[in-house]
């Protein structure tokens, strides 16, 4: 009887992360946060502010996070209360909500300059729910919970000694959340070592097969080195990059006119469509500066540009765990 116990409870436990998982998929055109998120993307806090109110008042957990983001980043005695809208959000059960108030991983320093209350239990309660989001086939629940389930010395352990981050953003991106690879990127992106040295081909593998998942890593596959793409490839791949919302993709195109690949006004276009969308570019003023236009073009190419960034079909590639900590992402 008790052998049957002890073979019930491996198997409860097994079935956590073995139901059909459901693809952890960007917030797509149509629903009512994705011209939130395009709002926060080019920081119009107050138009963001203005289209949550709404589902702020009908208490929707997601709409209250992202509300008190956008307080947070107000000035004044807004900012300070902030933590009420992630209060609200808590109660009705917002993992998000309880990291962003629980002190962990740098949150400290946002609970701090605004003078809120940060609680370890909050960061428990988050764990928990992650993981009753992640039975019911979540699969960033998965990966947060599997990630933030151990001690921080142990996230440091996994990290530089036993490999196994790298094992969890592997199966995070296999069952469909690409977020954790792209955020790896920018760590990759600062090392000296090759790509293949760097995530070890498996990983490796699945990045250049997912590169059209996420513009992120469509930018970073772009400008490292990976010998089946060409020039004319990577130009492309970062263009891509731009047409889905993704800005700081423009700051590698200048590289690329100098080979001849485009020419240096298809790049004064790039990065003024980055300057439109909020993320300053300043390859403009520098081909100005240099003559690499003449000045009778540049008010054709800023129609162009405006042309450009009204077209963009914006992939909302980021989500809440870009926004826990004090400085203002750039996605």
């Amino acid at each position: 009887m008790i052998m049957v116990k002890i073979l019930l409870y491996i198997m409860l436990l097994f079935s956590v992360f073995k139901v059909s998982f459901v693809e952890a998929k960007s917030i797509e055109k149509g629903g009512y946060l994705y011209q939130i998120m395009v709002d926060i993307r080019h920081k119009k806090y107050n138009e963001a502010i203005k289209k949550l109110e709404p589902y702020v008042q009908k208490n929707d957990p997601a709409a209250l996070f992202w509300y008190g983001y956008m307080k947070q980043e107000s000035q004044g005695s807004e900012r300070m209360g902030a933590d009420h809208w992630f209060e609200k959000s808590i109660e009705s059960g917002n993992p998000y909500s309880m990291f962003k108030l629980s002190g962990k991983e740098g949150t400290d320093v946002v609970c701090e300059s605004n003078g809120w209350i940060c609680s370890d239990e909050y960061f428990d309660s988050a764990i928990h729910e992650w993981e009753k989001l992640a039975v019911n086939g979540d699969v960033k629940a998965e990966y947060l919970y599997r990630y933030y389930n151990r001690s921080f010395l142990g996230i440091a352990f996994d990290a530089w000694i036993t490999g196994k981050d790298h094992e969890l953003i592997l199966e995070a991106a296999k069952k469909g959340y690409y977020r954790p690879l792209a955020r790896r990127t920018s760590y990759a992106a600062s090392q000296k070592e090759h790509p293949k040295d760097f995530w070890g081909e498996e990983l490796l593998n699945v990045l250049r097969n997912n590169t059209d998942k996420d513009p992120q890593i469509a930018t970073y596959r772009a400008m490292h080195v990976y010998e089946d793409l060409t020039d004319r490839q990577r130009v492309d791949l970062l263009v891509n990059s731009l047409a889905q919302g993704y800005y700081p993709a423009s700051n590698y195109l200048y590289e690329f006119a100098k080979k001849g690949v485009l020419t240096f006004e298809d790049v004064y276009v790039y990065a003024e469509v980055s300057n439109i969308g909020g993320f300053s570019n300043a390859l403009t003023v520098v081909i100005e500066n240099r003559g690499l236009v003449s000045n009778e073009v540049i008010p054709e190419l800023k129609i162009k540009a405006k042309i450009f960034f009204d077209e963009i079909q914006h992939v909302i590639n980021f989500d809440e765990m870009d926004f826990m900590y004090r400085h203002k992402p750039d996605v």
